[in-house]
């Protein structure tokens, strides 16, 4: 009678040990199959390495090839002493090339090397704020003599001349001086320039922030760089606007870097560097007013939206007269609509980074391979709140228009370019990767160069190089931002995720699919990603 219930038992747990044989020999072929899968992604993702570092190396042989035919002049080689000067311009060049004596220059320069003998160049190069000269010295060194100009405003005889803590320019007996603004940007710049980064910047061997030197003017003395402006070096393609096709992918990567690189420098404050260029390290450098307007610093986003427009239009112009026809209805609007986005996004930044306000082909130096060489001007280097950081560099290729209103006339070709914003902040972004793998913040969000902060603020950097179509043009966008919520003007401005979709791998992709879902410095948008058989993507903000 026992043995049946006993062989019931045995039968069952048999039954339970091939059970179990199973589901062990299941989990086991489940966990092939994901190793198997695994590897396969590994080998897939190393193929794609292996394929990008072939397409690079070809890239790199084409560039060079295409290098020993279109070489082109570069650096001292191209400098014509300004004949594009005329009128004000060319009597305020005449003035100070008049007023610098190059023996002193050289008996100068000569000082700083225990005496060895240099040669001044006739030939020079200027900006809107400084007069440039090479130095050679008799054992092959070459430096550059960077000479601040004097303020334009003194050369303008129909236009009254306002104090020197207005900006424009005083005058010291009869001679023509630099004012505090003009030297308190100059430190900035040094400030800036001695900071210890990667990023290539000229070296600095000496300085003066006095008028009261043996040069007559305030100056630079450092190394030279045997480049061009990028700006300078496509319009020889063709097109000042855009670097030319064959390089921008090189040229975007490691701009992405520089740009990238500056901005982990944080302060607590915004504004301008300042302190003491000679012992100040960057534990020591403090953030004061900026150094464009005087004005600040500011310890809030909210304060120096408020402030700030104002304090550049009084800066860049003297004339009310000419504000008027210039943007004075964007600056009106201007700080009451970024605090309003300030608040949408219940957001208030604790740090606040680098930037610079003109970064652009103008001022980087690189050579026929538009390799960046050397970044210069740093005076507009400020510690700036997140939209002002997602700017869009000056003529890279890429114009995101006018919000609401479409392209700036004058670019043309608007489609393509607004494409490369998207390049370029996708770029961006994903150089920014592998801080967030440290658990740090994200420097840089593609969808954040669209955010409606970010879109009003660029009305400003327009401002700023005096257009005369800001009102025109920009006060219809700005109508526009103030009526749209952000998930609308992120959804009209390029659907910024959906390109990163299409240029990046879904495995990537769906890493950030949490990080896409919140935008506009913090404005939460639901989002929902599906994948159709095809491999092909679609987005539903909403």
């Amino acid at each position: 009678m026992s043995s049946r219930p006993e062989s019931e038992f045995a039968r069952l747990e048999q039954l339970l040990l091939e059970a179990d044989g199973r589901a062990e020999h299941e989990r086991r072929r489940a966990e092939d199959e994901q190793r198997s899968r695994k590897e396969a992604d590994e080998r897939a993702e190393q193929e794609r390495r292996r394929a990008e570092e072939a397409n690079e190396r070809a890239e790199q042989e084409r560039r060079r090839a295409d290098d020993e035919n279109h070489t082109s002049p570069l650096g001292s080689d191209t400098w014509s002493n300004e004949p594009r000067y005329e009128n004000i311009y060319r009597a305020r060049l005449d003035f100070v090339l008049n007023k610098v004596s190059e023996a002193a220059l050289q008996e100068l320069v000569s000082s700083l090397r225990n005496g060895m003998r240099c040669t001044i160049s006739g030939h020079y190069a200027a900006g809107d704020f400084n007069l440039v000269k090479k130095i050679a010295f008799d054992d092959d060194v070459q430096w550059i003599i960077r000479i601040r100009l004097p303020p334009l405003s003194y050369f303008m005889s129909d236009t009254p001349r306002r104090e020197a803590s207005h900006s424009e320019t005083e005058v010291r007996g009869s001679r023509i001086i630099c004012t505090e603004r003009d030297l308190e940007s100059l430190k900035s710049e040094i400030l800036t320039m001695k900071t210890k980064t990667t990023i290539p910047i000229p070296r600095i061997y000496a300085y003066s922030l006095q008028n009261d030197n043996t040069i007559g003017f305030p100056y630079i003395i450092m190394n030279y760089v045997h480049g061009t402006t990028a700006f300078h070096l496509s319009a020889k393609f063709g097109n000042p606007l855009s670097i030319p096709a064959r390089y921008l992918n090189h040229y975007y990567t490691q701009l992405a870097k520089i740009t990238r690189e500056l901005a982990s420098l944080q302060f607590a404050l915004i504004g301008s560097l300042t302190g003491d260029p000679d012992s100040a390290t960057m534990d020591e450098v403090k953030i004061g007013p900026i150094a464009e307007t005087g004005e600040g610093p500011y310890e809030t986003a909210q304060d120096f939206y408020t402030n700030y427009p104002a304090a550049i239009a009084g800066a860049l112009y003297s004339d009310p007269q000419a504000l008027d026809s210039g943007g004075c209805e964007t600056i009106r609007r201007l700080p009451g609509l970024l605090r309003t986005c300030v608040e949408e996004t219940y957001s208030q930044e604790m740090t606040y980074s680098l930037t610079n306000l003109e970064m652009g082909t103008h001022n980087i130096l690189v050579n026929n391979s538009f390799d960046i060489l050397a970044v210069i001007d740093w005076d507009t280097v400020i510690a700036a709140p997140s939209a002002v950081r997602h700017q869009f560099p000056w003529c890279i290729g890429g114009d995101p228009g006018v919000p609401g209103i479409g392209p700036i006339k004058a670019f043309g070709e608007w489609e393509g370019r607004l494409e490369m914003c998207r390049r370029f902040a996708a770029m961006l972004e994903r150089s920014t990767d592998e801080e967030v793998k440290d658990g740090k913040g994200r420097l840089f969000s593609a969808a954040n160069f669209f955010s409606k902060e970010a879109l009003a603020f660029r009305a400003l950097t327009f401002f700023r190089i005096k257009q005369s179509w800001v009102d025109e043009q920009w006060v219809p966008g700005l109508n526009w931002i103030e009526r749209c919520n952000a998930t609308e003007i992120l959804s009209c401005c390029a659907s910024v995720e959906l390109f990163l979709l299409r240029t990046y791998s879904w495995k990537y992709f769906s890493c950030r699919l949490e990080e896409l879902a919140v935008c506009s410095n913090g404005t939460k948008a639901k989002a929902s990603f599906a994948l159709t058989k095809h491999g092909s993507e679609a987005l539903k903000l909403g």
